[in-house]
C-alpha cells in the first residue's frame, strides 16, 4: 500500500485588512478502494473531512481548518 500527502499554504483574497487569508492546509490520498481507511483516519483523529475526486479514482482525508491542527 502507498499514499501520498502534502502539506502547503493557500492564500485567497478576503475581506480582511490586508485584502488576503492564509490557511494552512494538509491531505492524504489514497485509492478509492481505501475509502474507509480515509474515513477511518479522519474518525481517529477527530479532525478533517474526506472527499472523492470527481473522477472517483481517489479519496482524500483533507486538514484546512487551524483549529484542527
Amino acid at each position: 500500500m502507498s499514499a501520498e500527502g502534502c502539506f502547503y499554504v493557500k492564500i485567497n483574497k478576503s475581506q480582511t485588512k490586508t485584502g488576503y487569508a492564509v490557511s494552512l492546509n494538509s491531505y492524504i490520498t489514497q485509492h478509492s478502494r481505501d475509502q474507509q481507511l480515509i474515513a477511518s483516519i479522519a474518525d481517529y483523529l477527530g479532525c478533517g473531512t474526506t472527499q472523492k475526486d470527481p473522477k472517483n479514482l481517489a479519496v482524500y482525508f483533507l486538514v484546512s481548518k487551524f483549529s484542527d491542527t
